[in-house]
């Protein structure tokens, strides 16, 4: 009998690792979640990457430490459905926005708003800082701004296919959307696309997932708000 060793090395809430369980599943690819702990990752996480990065996937030999690399190898290993874009123009698109919401909206808006509105409780139990949340939410809005343009120009983010940019902004957005800080009445088109992605089965089990002592806003489960 053959035993699965195909892993994800994720953390509760942690945008980086949603993404590759929404690729992941959109490819119909059978894997185990294990939930890790920020600041104490496993022994076996250790042992199979050293540096102890979340999100990190290890697919039987292959070890990929670190998110993008699983995003790249999972598109060439398991090509069904691609993901990645079929032409070099498609690939350049995709990666461009890939970018854009893996290293601009993570650090911007990601590790200052969410982590002052429900990490620093976990780990400081200090009270936000207002002005870096107030700082937080005017980038959050330069990138909704640019995610509602990209809505309303195309079918999906990178063009007429859905692709890991799609997966990535979600990820990301989700993230925000369930403390309440997007306002989808200045961006409609991005409301729009975005109740097209919440509708996705291998989406939705995110939407039943709550952070520890925060509360999500009304309508984050819901497909239609």
């Amino acid at each position: 009998m053959c035993v699965l060793m195909r892993v994800l090395y994720s953390a509760s809430f942690c945008p980086l690792s949603r993404k590759l369980a929404f690729g992941l599943r959109e490819k119909k690819i059978e894997f185990s979640e294990k939930q890790e702990v920020l600041s104490a990752p496993s022994r076996e996480l250790l042992s199979a990457n050293p540096g102890g990065d979340i999100p990190s996937f290890v697919d039987h030999s292959v070890v990929c430490g670190s998110d993008y690399v699983a995003c790249e190898y999972i598109d060439e290993a398991y090509p069904s459905p691609v993901l990645m874009g079929e032409s070099p123009k498609n690939r350049a698109e995709v990666r461009r926005i890939l970018h854009t919401f893996d290293s601009g909206f993570y650090q911007d808006v990601y590790l200052t708003l969410f982590y002052e509105k429900a990490l620093k409780r976990m780990f400081e139990k200090n009270c936000p800082d207002t002005k870096v949340i107030k700082e937080a939410k005017s980038s959050l809005n330069r990138y909704m701004d640019f995610l509602n343009q990209l809505a309303d120009a195309r079918k999906f983010l990178a063009g007429s296919f859905f692709s890991w940019a799609d997966i990535s902004a979600a990820s990301q957005v989700s993230c925000i959307d369930y403390i309440g800080d997007i306002q989808w009445n200045i961006h409609p088109h991005a409301k729009i696309w975005y109740m097209k992605i919440k509708s996705r089965p291998s989406f939705r089990q995110f939407l039943s997932q709550s952070f520890a002592g925060v509360p999500a806003v009304s309508w984050y489960r819901e497909l239609d708000f």
